[in-house]
Formats: structure tokens, C-alpha cells, sequence
């Protein structure tokens, strides 16, 4: 992911370097006008906005929940773990106008995740760990 925003970032930087070059008559080429440099500009720009929600999506957090919930959001009905899953799909999706949503989908994930492993240590430490045992009897007490 890192080397691709790198690549990503590297091109942008050589399609805005697009803007200042000469032409051969010595004047500034009005490239900004040119339909090509932006559309690529838009594309590439779009693509670095991105990268982020591609991390967020990739969280060991996320469970099935989740993506049912993103799968509503965005109104389409996709599997995250099949082969059609991919940056094209992503971008097909428009992942990127539910950025909010993606991002607060994400955080409850890493919430809820860290809720479970406390809940799992708990659990572990008190039904496994043999330190732990506890034995309870059952007595009367002078009341009875």
C-alpha cells in the first residue's frame, strides 16, 4: 500500500510538473485546459484519497458486521473476499463519497476488537489458567 501512494505521489508530482513546462516557442503551455492532464490529474488525485480507505478496509477488525453495514451504505451487494474484490471494485463501489462512514466503520471495528480480547483474556484467565481454579463450596450459614 505504502509503495503504491509512493508511485501514486511520485506521478502526480510529474503531471503537475506538466503545468510549468515550456513550449517550444518559450511560453508556458496552457496544460490546465487540456482534458487529458485533467481527467488524469482527477484520477490520480482520487486514487491518492484512496490508499486511506484501503488500510482502514484491510483492519483485522473488521468482521461480517461491518461490512454488512458498508455493503447498505453504499447500496450494492459485494463480497469482500472474492476475486472481484479488488481497487477496480473499489472504485466502481465510490468507496470514496462514504469515506465518513468507512472511517467510522473502521474505528468501531478496532473498538469492538479491543473489547473482545480484553473480554477473551478475561475469560481465558479465569476458565484456563490453572493459578485460577477456584473451588466453591456450597455451606449453610447460621442463619439457615
Amino acid at each position: 500500500m505504502e509503495k503504491m501512494d509512493n508511485d501514486a505521489e511520485d506521478f502526480q508530482d510529474k503531471v503537475k510538473g506538466l503545468v510549468r513546462m515550456p513550449t517550444s516557442g518559450g511560453h508556458t503551455s496552457e496544460v490546465r485546459d487540456w482534458g487529458v492532464f485533467n481527467h488524469l490529474k482527477t484520477e490520480i488525485d482520487k486514487f491518492r484519497a484512496t490508499m486511506p480507505l484501503l488500510v482502514e478496509l484491510r483492519a483485522d477488525a473488521m468482521r461480517e458486521r461491518h461490512w454488512k453495514e458498508l455493503r447498505f451504505e453504499v447500496k450494492d451487494d459485494f463480497d469482500e473476499q472474492g476475486d472481484e474484490f479488488n481497487l477496480e471494485k473499489v472504485f466502481s463501489l465510490n468507496l470514496l463519497m462514504h469515506q465518513e462512514k468507512v472511517n467510522e466503520l473502521a474505528d468501531n471495528a478496532k473498538k469492538q476488537l479491543k473489547i473482545e480480547t480484553g473480554l477473551e483474556n478475561i475469560r481465558r484467565t479465569w476458565e484456563d489458567d490453572p493459578a485460577t481454579d477456584l473451588v466453591i463450596e456450597q455451606k449453610k450459614s447460621k442463619a439457615d
